[in-house]
């Protein structure tokens, strides 16, 4: 059971009469400008001395791997939603034959999120900071898929990216980003387009909906339950406990936030 509320950005907002006593699942929802099929919070860069040992996988089928070759400094950021990303690289194959080194020394400059690159690139480059360098292997589905270029690129070849994010910043506004077409199928067919788990709460994307689910505490009731959404960040308390702080990966409809307290 629950009620169902939207909240304008910083006001207060009680779904449920503070008389009502809480079952054990809190869910927050915010409707995303910018969805993608990740996890809702920026990643936390490593600390300057740890190198990833194994690779990430950076989307739910495992199509996009990074593995860590120079550590982020500690502190730095990924990049905004349409962030103008300067990059050095490299592309080539699983075997190391390299097909792309024109920008090994000379930057290469581009838009995110404006459908300029692969969207295994792209998703790789979104997960960096500053400073850091990183090898991405990109399945097919994530790179070129059935085009070929003569004897130079196979269709349906796995690429091997090594990328140092040199510097990023604001770009101008995205007209419109490139439709993703696996996330618009299982919207249209109901399912999530993602989902997963933290120690502190599980996530779900439903097209442009994104839902955080917390546990909470015997005993609490609405009064104690404090929601601040911004454009590109979130705050969760609950009975002066802070449940979740921090920077979103996108920005956020804050007018269409709303939570709902169910029963588990």
């Amino acid at each position: 059971r629950g009620a169902r509320t939207t909240a304008p950005r910083h006001a207060p907002f009680h779904p449920i009469s503070d008389m009502h006593q809480l079952p054990s699942v809190l869910v927050v929802s915010f409707s995303l400008l910018s969805p993608a099929p990740r996890a809702p919070w920026r990643r936390t860069p490593p600390a300057a001395a740890a190198v990833m040992a194994e690779p990430e996988r950076l989307v739910d089928d495992g199509g996009v791997l990074k593995r860590q070759l120079c550590a982020a400094p500690t502190g730095g950021r990924t990049p905004e939603f349409g962030a103008v990303v300067k990059i050095l690289y490299t592309c080539g194959f699983e075997n190391g034959t390299l097909i792309d080194a024109k920008h090994r020394a000379e930057p290469f400059q581009f838009q995110l999120n404006a459908g300029i690159v692969v969207d295994g690139l792209e998703r790789g480059v979104e997960s960096m900071v500053e400073g850091e360098r990183a090898q991405f292997t990109c399945s097919p589905e994530w790179a070129y898929g059935a085009v070929e270029a003569g004897d130079l690129l196979p269709a349906e070849s796995t690429l091997v990216y090594e990328v140092e994010l040199l510097e990023w910043r604001d770009g101008p506004p995205v007209e419109q980003s490139a439709m993703d077409l696996r996330a618009y199928r299982a919207h249209m067919e109901g399912r999530p387009v993602a989902e997963g788990r933290t120690e502190a709460y599980g996530w779900v994307e439903s097209g442009e909906e994104l839902s955080l689910t917390f546990r909470l505490e015997e005993g609490l009731r609405s009064r104690d339950i404090g929601c601040d959404f911004q454009p590109r960040a979130l705050r969760v308390q609950a009975g002066g406990a802070v449940l979740a702080s921090g920077e979103l990966r996108g920005k956020v409809r804050t007018d269409e936030c709303y939570w709902i307290i169910e029963e588990e």
